[in-house]
Parts: structure tokens; C-alpha cells; sequence
């Protein structure tokens, strides 16, 4: 090397003008590619713009056989997540909406029915029944037995002469009873049910015994007398 030649420049990456390619065609696949695409490479030899697989299944550049490539520096846009879509937001603007209007519902109707209740009159009570006796015995021989109304006047079957009338019956308290013979004598007795009492009648004498009604319940409207002429 004489004294005034000057050292050799290092080789530098300039584009190469003796290769034709278009400069947003991929000269593997010849579809589109610009600087732009995030997969997109250049070849460093004559800068021609290859899809990123294109170039990894090719192994070099299609269009001067260089195989060192410049990577692109582009960053992919980031994606924004979509939206949820408007028929979503309605689906649950609907359920919630359903589900509040139900609650609302059950709460009317659980303040209805507090309101209703505290309104109504109680029940009114059963009607107490009435208790029951055991039915009236067979009168006795020599016994007449004599059913009463209501204030009403019977003669006694089987005594001449001789009628009873009734007062005011009383299922559970005592009752009036008078007797009248025909020889104008007559007798009162104030009995209670069941109970038996003698009476004289100026020359008769009578077992009077208020034996209850001729129902087995006891009853205001009716009632059952045995007489008994006593000797």
C-alpha cells in the first residue's frame, strides 16, 4: 500500500438497485404486504418487504437470494376488547328489572295481606252444643206418662179427672208444673229435671217427676212428666 492510498471503507447495507420489486408485494407470495404489517421483514440486500412466514418458509429473500433479513420494528396495534353488545345490556337491564318488579310484587302482597287480616272481624264462635242426657226411662207400671209443650194443658191418660199443665221449661233449670182435679183441687211444683215430688190434691195423692225431655238433648219446648197416684 503506497503512502497516499487511503484504507478501504467497510462494505455498507445500501439498497441494491440491480433487483426489481414492488414495493408492497411479497415477492414470495405476491399478495400485498406494507411497512405497516406487524409480520412483515425486509431483505437486507435489496430491502425488498416479505411476509414474516413467507420468508421463514423460503428461507431468504425471493428476489436476490439474500438470506439476512431487517426486522420490522412496528409494534401491532393494540386491540381494544369489544364492547358488550347492546342486545346483552338489554338481556340484563330486563333481568334486573324483572327481578326488582318481583320483589316489589311480594312485598304488596305480603302488606296486602297483613292489612287484610288485621281488617277482618274474628271468626264469630262455635254455637256451644247442647249437652247430651241419656234418653227417658221406660215409665213405671201404674206410672202415665204425660209429654208437655211450651205452656200447654194435657189431661193424664189413665187417671180420671186428672190434668197437668206446664210453665215456663227450662232445659237446665226448674220448671213450673201445676196438676188440676176435676173436683176443683189443684197443686204447684217447681222441679228441676229429674226430680220427683209428692202432691196432694185434696183427697189424691200424686208422685209428680219431671223426667226430662223426649229428646236426648235437653230442650226449652218440651218436656216429660210421670204421675203416679200414691195410695
Amino acid at each position: 500500500m503506497g503512502l497516499h492510498e487511503r484504507p478501504a471503507e467497510p462494505p455498507r447495507d445500501v439498497a441494491r438497485d440491480d433487483v426489481a420489486v414492488a414495493a408492497n408485494r411479497c415477492p414470495y407470495c405476491h399478495t400485498a404486504v406494507t411497512a405497516g404489517d406487524a409480520d412483515g421483514v425486509a431483505c437486507k440486500g435489496c430491502l425488498a418487504r416479505h411476509h414474516q412466514s413467507c420468508w421463514d418458509e423460503a428461507g431468504r429473500c425471493s428476489a436476490c437470494g439474500a438470506e439476512e433479513a431487517l426486522v420490522s420494528q412496528v409494534k401491532p396495534a393494540q386491540q381494544e376488547e369489544p364492547a358488550p353488545s347492546a342486545r346483552r345490556q338489554l338481556r340484563l337491564i330486563a333481568a334486573v328489572t324483572l327481578s326488582a318488579l318481583l320483589a316489589m310484587g311480594a312485598m304488596f302482597l305480603s302488606f296486602a295481606q297483613k292489612t287484610y287480616d288485621a281488617d277482618r272481624p274474628p271468626p264469630p264462635a262455635p254455637a256451644p252444643e247442647p249437652p247430651q242426657v241419656d234418653p227417658p226411662q221406660q215409665a213405671p207400671d201404674g206410672t202415665s206418662a204425660v209429654a208437655l209443650e211450651q205452656r200447654s194443658a194435657v189431661p193424664v191418660p189413665g187417671i180420671e179427672g186428672l190434668t197437668v199443665e206446664a210453665g215456663d221449661l227450662h232445659a237446665l233449670r226448674p220448671s213450673t208444673f201445676w196438676l188440676y182435679h176435676a173436683d176443683g183441687s189443684s197443686a204447684k211444683a217447681l222441679l228441676e229435671p229429674g226430680q220427683e215430688i209428692e202432691l196432694e190434691l185434696g183427697a189424691h195423692r200424686f208422685r209428680l217427676r219431671f223426667a226430662r225431655s223426649t229428646q236426648r238433648t235437653f230442650s226449652d219446648d218440651s218436656a216429660v212428666v210421670w204421675i203416679t197416684p200414691v195410695e
